[in-house]
């Protein structure tokens, strides 16, 4: 990251000294502020799955500070670079039972979510080098076509904020209808890979989307390289037969399995591993309904997931850090980081939203529920907000399981609730 960075600090300088040579030259900054105050409370079940909170260590109260500027520096009006900076000041206390005893950390964390350099060479030529968030897609819940950002089950929340990766980008409009994004991600962001035990991989692919006369009608396809090299190839379409109400759908299709999966053992158990053998072509697909409303905002989604586990090799999945063997170390960090978006294989997903609620329209409510069918479990989050002036929000969120103890959805039991304020300059 470290060299990304001067690459881009002395690309810029370059820009900029060039561009003072021009008689047009004309620097602008734009800066904005925001700072989110939150404290959390979780609750867990006792479960073989983590006895007493001893293997996965949950905290169960958090409280956060987290400062977020937004640095705009442009010129020559084509030409933009953008800093995203963040310094995150967390304490939190974790709470273990057999034997009870509990644990205080404090610590503060600066990076950099968004760093690049964003130039508009033509009006149909667009360039972005850097550290950077570029997602697309049709659905709520999940997006498959884009294989470059992952589904996280907090990235609905109010306060949630996904790091960019180091992405180079060129988007090209040939015309109206007809549009191309090359992306190349060379190097890591420094953060843990997301599929455990693996290390970073280059990947790249092309995107091409067709916008019809009605702009809210466009669909695209996706081919590249994923994560350990997969190839691959995504589809995305969206089709409004009337004003307010759209159909969509959302694939992606991948050559081989990436994620850990239960294997049988010398122990007489399960282990965790990939088979990297494995060349059939599997597919994670989303399709979906919305209907938007002068007060509200419905979805009803559904999920197809053919790299997830069914019933049978669930269980093993669940037994694999359920037994006492040498393997078991290496099983909790597969178990914790697995390689897959969900776990099983079939979902629905609904989302409600109220937005401008009140007489001056200050607030709003949303309610997104994900259920697996494979099992019955599923997950309430609930969101509320109000505008208490032009600088102030304040929040609450809550993360409620229902279903069978140690079903997928409510493996452990897990509540989650956050009280919080925005404050923006």
């Amino acid at each position: 990251m470290h060299r990304l960075s001067l690459v881009l600090f002395l690309g810029f300088l370059g820009s900029l000294a060039k561009a003072t040579a021009d008689s047009n030259f004309n620097l602008h900054f734009d800066q904005s502020y925001e700072t989110y105050f939150s404290a959390q409370a979780s609750t867990y079940q006792n479960t073989v799955l983590n006895p007493g909170n001893q293997y996965f260590q949950f905290p169960s109260e958090v409280g956060e500070i987290d400062f977020r500027p937004d640095w705009k520096f442009s010129f020559l009006k084509f030409h933009k670079l953008v800093m995203r900076p963040r310094y995150l000041l967390n304490s939190s206390r974790t709470r273990y039972t057999n034997p009870t005893s509990e644990t205080n950390t404090a610590r503060g964390k600066f990076e950099l979510t968004d760093f690049f350099l964003e130039d508009q060479w033509a009006d149909s030529l667009k360039t972005v080098v850097g550290l950077q968030v570029y997602q697309w897609g049709p659905a709520e819940l999940i997006n498959p076509s884009n294989p470059l950002f992952h589904f996280n089950n907090r990235q609905r929340g109010a306060f949630y904020k996904e790091k960019g990766q180091v992405l180079l980008r060129a988007n090209l409009d040939w015309n109206k209808h007809w549009g191309q994004v090359f992306i190349f991600e060379p190097i890591s962001n420094n953060e843990p890979e997301w599929v455990s035990r693996t290390n970073f991989v280059q990947k790249g692919l092309l995107k091409t989307e067709y916008r019809f006369d009605n702009p809210v009608n466009y669909m695209g396809l996706v081919v590249g390289r994923e994560e350990l090299q997969k190839s691959f190839f995504g589809e995305y379409l969206t089709v409004s037969p009337y004003e307010g109400f759209s159909l969509y759908t959302d694939a992606r299709h991948t050559e081989g399995l990436i994620p850990y999966r239960p294997q049988g053992n010398i122990y007489a158990g399960y282990s965790l591993e990939r088979n990297d053998a494995i060349t059939s072509w599997y597919t994670l697909a989303v399709s979906g309904l919305r209907y938007e409303a002068v007060n509200y905002d419905l979805r009803l989604e559904y999920v197809y997931n053919e790299h997830g586990l069914n019933k049978e090799k669930f269980a093993q999945y669940l037994l694999t850090i359920q037994q006492l063997t040498p393997d078991l170390p290496n099983n909790l960090v597969a178990f914790a980081k697995p390689g897959l978006e969900l776990l099983g294989q079939q979902y629905l997903y609904l989302s409600l939203r109220f937005p401008n609620l009140g007489k001056k329209e200050d607030m709003s409510l949303a309610f997104r529920i994900i259920g697996s069918v494979q099992d019955s479990s599923a997950v309430l989050q609930s969101d509320f907000d109000k505008n208490i002036n032009d600088h102030l929000t304040a929040y609450l969120e809550a993360f409620t399981p229902s279903g069978a103890k140690e079903t997928e959805l409510n493996l452990f039991g897990q509540s989650f609730y956050m009280v919080g304020l925005k404050w923006n300059l």
